[in-house]
C-alpha cells in the first residue's frame, strides 16, 4: 500500500470537501474550518491505519471514516452545549437582600442565600483543598447549578453532587450548634 503522504496527496480534495460541508454545522467561534479540517485529516490517518484490503475500496472506507469522525465530534459538541450553559449565573445584590431566587438559576433548596451563612461558608471553605473550594463556592455562593459546575470541572455530576451534599450536611450540623 502507498505511504500516508501519498494517500494524503491523493485524497486532500475529498478531505477539504467533507470538512467544508461539515464546518457550518459546528458552533461559530468554537470551531473554524481549519479545526474541522484537522479532525478530517486525523480521520483519514485512522482510516489509513485501519484499512483492510478485503473490505471495500479505500476511498469509500476513508470517506465513511471522515464522515463518521466529524459526525461524532459534532454530536459531542452539541451534547456538551446542552449540558454546559455558556454563561454562569450569579445572584445580584437585590436577590441577596430579598432572598428572591429565580427558578431558572437553581432550585431554592440548592442555594444558601443568607449572608451570615455565606460568610460562615467562606470561612469554612478555607479549610478545604483548592479544587473543592472552587466547586462549593460556585454552587453555594454564586448560585450556579451543580451540573454546570461539574461540566466545567470535567467531573461526573454524581461526584460533585455528593461532595456538595456532604459539605452542606457538615455546615448544617456545625451551624446548628452555633445558634
Amino acid at each position: 500500500m502507498a505511504t500516508f503522504e501519498e494517500v494524503l496527496e491523493k485524497f486532500k480534495d475529498m478531505v477539504w470537501l467533507v470538512a467544508i460541508r461539515f464546518a457550518p454545522s459546528f458552533p461559530k467561534g468554537l470551531y473554524d474550518l481549519e479545526d474541522v479540517h484537522q479532525i478530517a485529516l486525523l480521520a483519514l490517518f485512522n482510516a489509513y491505519e485501519g484499512y483492510d484490503k478485503n473490505l471495500s475500496s479505500f476511498s469509500t472506507y476513508a470517506y465513511t471514516c471522515i464522515n463518521n469522525a466529524l459526525s461524532l465530534e459534532l454530536q459531542k459538541v452539541r451534547a456538551k452545549k446542552r449540558m454546559c450553559p455558556s454563561q454562569p449565573v450569579y445572584l445580584t445584590e437585590q436577590e441577596w437582600d430579598c432572598h428572591a431566587v429565580d427558578d431558572s438559576i437553581t432550585p431554592v433548596d440548592e442555594l444558601m442565600v443568607d449572608k451570615w451563612a455565606v460568610n460562615e461558608i467562606l470561612n469554612r471553605l478555607t479549610e478545604l483543598p483548592q479544587a473543592e473550594q472552587k466547586l462549593i463556592y460556585q454552587v453555594c455562593v454564586c448560585g450556579r447549578s451543580i451540573r454546570s459546575v461539574a461540566c466545567e470541572a470535567g467531573r461526573p455530576y454524581s461526584s460533585v453532587f455528593k461532595q456538595i451534599e456532604k459539605f452542606k450536611l457538615k455546615m448544617k450540623e456545625e451551624l446548628s450548634y452555633e445558634m
